[in-house]
């Protein structure tokens, strides 16, 4: 750690004399100016180029050529578990969501369109690149998704306070960090306030990340402790800093194998404390990756919901009638979504033999029938 420039014995009032060879006040603050902006610089410069580096990496990992009617082709042939690179496992892509996929990924879209908006939080058809399969997440992604999850704790809890926020909260806190060392780590610390402890949740966890947990951590206690410096002295006992709270690694999490779906870990994260259990185990990631893409631009949060969708039908409609004319009017009936091959329907057992079917099969003859029957005209219902 650096020290201050400030040296002991300063003098802080302009025309004190102090020692014989102490800086001025002028010169003092030249020093400390000059010793931020290098911090800041180094921090801003560090932060620039980890995403940058993330960015890079994501472009180079998934260049994607897009062929609408290979995208659509592979989706029905598998029933809807193939869209272009990803391969569900869980559970059938909806019919919404492939819309949603093939226009967000596809090639007619500039860079810097905006496929979501969340506040001032924007996610351009670039950015959004970062959920194709392998890409590590951008930090856009995870403040849309702790928007969706704050808004969800407070329709949950109305009337009453929601007790998580994900970012900022009254109870807890649940604040992505992420780690600059090594082209970039996205981890989650959960802020208990009430308890002043800090809960690591790391999807990564090796002996070399310790210091750099507890260094990423600090720095954005102290960002905590300046954002809510008014409320801190409003609302909060004396003495309360966020930079003094204690520090605890959780080791019973689940761990990822590879170094790109960290970002992937701590949304499962967020979810398991919304969820108050933990449900990141067995999880498929190309599935997650779907969902996000979907959940992100149709949700009623972004602020550019029905422009983006607006224009996703009608890429979409283009893209049918080009399957129209190209593959003639038999198969129009693909349109509508995945086709499942007919299956023969199995034997109900209560018509499985001829005595069976002719003690329980209707045949309008029976007691009761012509009873009802005679009711009905009797009320001249018939």
């Amino acid at each position: 750690m650096e020290e201050s420039p400030i040296e002991v014995g300063t003098p802080v009032t302009k025309g004190s004399p102090g020692k014989a060879g102490s800086p001025s006040l002028e010169g003092t603050l030249k020093k400390l100016t000059a010793f931020c902006k290098k911090k800041v610089l180094s921090t801003v410069e560090e932060s620039e180029y980890a995403e940058h580096k993330a960015k890079k990496s994501v472009g180079k990992k998934k260049h994607v050529v897009i062929d609408e009617s290979i995208w659509y082709e592979k989706y029905t042939n598998s029933d809807g578990f193939t869209v272009g690179p990803f391969r569900g496992r869980d559970e059938v892509v909806r019919i919404e969501v492939f819309k949603v996929t093939l226009f967000v990924f596809g090639n007619i879209l500039e860079p810097s369109y905006e496929v979501a908006l969340y506040g001032k939080v924007f996610v351009t058809k670039k950015s959004i690149g970062c959920l194709l399969p392998s890409g590590q997440l951008l930090g856009c992604i995870l403040d849309c998704y702790s928007q969706i999850l704050s808004h969800k704790e407070r329709v949950r809890c109305k009337p009453a306070k929601p007790k998580v926020w994900y970012m900022p909260t009254q109870v807890s806190m649940l604040v992505p960090v992420l780690l600059t060392d090594g082209g970039g780590h996205w981890f989650l610390a959960n802020v208990k306030l009430m308890l002043r402890t800090i809960d690591i949740w790391d999807s990564l966890a090796v002996t070399r990340h310790k210091i750099a947990h507890e260094e990423a951590t600090r720095e954005m206690l102290h960002t905590l402790d300046n954002l809510f410096l008014f409320d801190i002295k409003m609302g909060m006992p004396d003495g309360f800093k966020f930079v003094e709270f204690k520090i605890n690694v959780k080791s019973d999490v689940p761990q990822h194998s590879n170094g790109t779906d960290c970002g992937l870990f701590v949304i499962k994260f967020m979810e398991s404390i919304f969820l108050s259990e933990l449900t990141t185990v067995g999880f498929y990631t190309d599935d997650v990756r779907l969902k996000l893409v979907g959940l992100i631009v149709s949700h009623d949060l972004n602020q550019v919901k029905s422009t983006c969708l607006t224009d996703c039908e009608q890429h979409f409609n283009v893209i049918a009638n080009q399957e129209v004319q190209s593959n003639g009017e038999d198969n129009v009936v693909k349109l509508k979504g995945p086709v499942r091959s007919p299956t023969k329907s199995p034997i109900d057992p209560r018509f499985a033999t001829k005595k069976l079917k002719a003690r329980n099969m209707f045949t309008g003859t029976s007691p009761a029938h012509r009873t009802r029957n005679a009711k009905r005209r009797q009320l001249g219902l018939i």
